[in-house]
């Protein structure tokens, strides 16, 4: 449990040390959401100056110069257009990343769709001609799907499963650009879709392909479907990371439940997998959220037993905890003496964290406000 990274579970409710096995529902008590790790790395300004390759980025230039008809992709347009590259492999690869920096989540998903009915081997109903593929559908992002059957879910958009015998232009390492194109305007429903097809189309999903859908669902703030989602993805024997993990507890977090981000710490820990700066920070404010101040000093006294120095970000968390509950003690022990012992210097935030302490301590302490105050001048924060 949480004592595998050297933390005690004195301050969790008695129903929450349950062991995991034996509570059905925390095998979905984990979110996993990232940002894609490929070693793709954007260049120069705009979409064009994202892309690698001259080829790519004259087509997303073109591309992204479409008019859309009705808010939908002009796809007889995109059609004359793409007629004349031979879009596949690398290329499409940049093609799709210039369409996620730029923003076009719509375009990027039409042209892998018209790649794929360009290359796809025929079969029985599939459209004979680009210009009858199925117009893009978009769905709204408010609509909720929490109580919907996971199944369902999946076969909101999707066909039936037809495996394919060839080999498909549109891999695994595309489908995850397509699906972390779906962050930004937090399409989850469209994520959903593309790892359905994936599913239906033979192609792998690797932990990318998991850690960006749930980052979109993360960002849509559908944090129950990516505790589905993660269920899923170890029924798929899909090995977790250090981002996957820090990112749940950030998800998990977020939405309050600081308790099961921090029993995502033993999870991590089963997994084998180590956790980083990053990992701890969103724990510590997962409790700062909540104003769960014990927990939250435990966890930065026990990041220098792994090896992990408190960043300026743990340290402001612990002292919004502790600001929070009013604890101007905890909070100016921190600023005083965590950050002083990691050679880190207080910012702002961090005066403003102990200010907040002192006025909500009961009674309010305004003598320790003004040598905050004092003290912030001193070393010119004001």
């Amino acid at each position: 449990m949480l004592a595998a990274f050297g933390l005690s579970l004195s301050w969790l409710p008695q129903h929450a040390l349950t062991p995991y096995a034996a509570r059905p529902a925390l095998e979905r008590a984990a979110v996993a959401v990232c940002v894609e790790r490929q070693a793709y790395r954007p260049r120069g300004r705009g979409s064009a100056g994202a892309v690698r390759n001259q080829g790519a980025r004259t087509i997303v230039t073109k591309l992204t110069s479409l008019r859309s008809r009705n808010g939908a992709v002009d796809m007889d347009g995109m059609g004359r257009l793409l007629r004349g590259y031979d879009i596949q492999g690398p290329m499409l690869l940049d093609v799709l990343q210039g369409l996620k920096h730029a923003n076009r989540w719509e375009m990027c998903q039409a042209v892998a769709r018209y790649v794929e009915a360009s290359y796809a081997p025929k079969r029985r109903g599939a459209p004979r001609t680009r210009e009858e593929l199925p117009r893009f559908q978009t769905l709204s992002p408010t609509d909720d799907g929490e109580d919907m059957d996971m199944g369902q879910l999946l076969a909101m958009q999707g066909e039936e499963a037809e495996p394919l015998e060839e080999v498909l232009p549109v891999d695994t390492v595309h489908y995850n650009v397509l699906i972390s194109a779906c962050a930004r305007p937090r399409r989850w429903k469209e994520a959903l879709a593309l790892v359905d097809r994936m599913r239906k189309r033979n192609i792998a999903r690797s932990t990318v392909t998991y850690n960006s859908l749930l980052n979109v669902l993360h960002r849509s703030g559908r944090w129950r479907l990516a505790l589905k989602m993660l269920k899923q993805m170890r029924r798929e024997k899909v090995p977790p990371d250090t981002v996957t993990f820090s990112s749940a507890i950030a998800a998990c977090g977020s939405a309050g439940e600081w308790q099961r981000a921090l029993l995502l710490l033993p999870l991590m820990a089963a997994a084998g997998v180590s956790p980083n700066t990053i990992t701890f920070s969103s724990c510590i404010t997962a409790c700062e959220k909540k104003g769960e101040w014990r927990p939250a000093l435990q966890l930065l006294e026990a990041m220098p037993a792994l090896d992990l120095a408190p960043d300026l970000i743990c340290c402001n968390a612990a002292i919004g905890a502790c600001a929070r509950a009013g604890e101007p003690a905890q909070a100016e022990n921190v600023l005083r003496q965590v950050l002083v012992a990691s050679g880190i210097a207080p910012d702002t935030k961090s005066y403003n964290g102990l200010l907040t302490a002192h006025a909500n301590a009961q009674p309010a302490q305004w003598q320790g406000a003004l040598e905050t105050l004092e003290a912030m001048l001193a070393a010119g924060e004001i």
